[in-house]
């Protein structure tokens, strides 16, 4: 791969109009693939169910993140679009939506952490998605946000805790996926 805009100070841009940029992968065909946390949204669902606390929550969420697809040549398409993101209240503007992505094979599965009740995207869990990059959707697969509830921190940080989890990290081994 090139880089399409060569710097002064060394640095090169590849490509833009990323929306927090994640976790990176090369795809089978060679393509380097980019989970997009997004932009959040305006939904708020503060009395509906447990927020993130102070002064991270609450989030707002919306549909904005997505998964893009650079060619060696720098251009950016989007795979899937309208997945959750969520946007953490002043001031630290932290945004969540696809955190990472994975390959088994030539199917392409992300991993979700911008969504649920508590972070504004009540309709859809955190999890582990699969996406039909010929059709431009996807489907669940694993519910993250379920998980969270089931398997609680024994001494949670009330300062760090997230009611839908707090997910970073998708790896692919031995055709299984992992969520960290």
């Amino acid at each position: 791969m090139r880089p399409s805009a060569p710097a002064a100070d060394g640095i090169s841009v590849f490509a833009k109009g990323l929306n927090g940029p994640r976790g990176l992968k090369f795809g089978p065909e060679g393509d380097l693939y980019v989970a997009e946390a997004g932009l959040g949204g305006p939904t708020s669902t503060v009395g509906k169910c447990e927020q993130v606390p102070t002064p991270v929550g609450p989030y707002t969420g919306g549909k904005t993140a997505r998964i893009s697809k650079i060619s060696p040549k720098g251009k950016r398409t989007t795979v899937v679009d309208n997945l959750p993101s969520a946007s953490a209240a002043l001031p630290t503007h932290d945004t969540e939506g696809v955190a990472d992505i994975a390959f088994i094979g030539d199917t392409l599965y992300a991993l979700i952490s911008g969504a649920g009740c508590s972070h504004g995207v009540p309709d859809v869990p955190n999890g582990v998605i699969r996406v039909d990059q010929k059709k431009h959707t996807w489907q669940p697969l694993a519910n993250l946000s379920a998980f969270s509830a089931a398997h609680p921190a024994a001494h949670p940080d009330l300062a760090d805790f997230e009611p839908d989890g707090t997910w970073f990290s998708l790896i692919a081994v031995h055709n299984k996926l992992y969520a960290t």
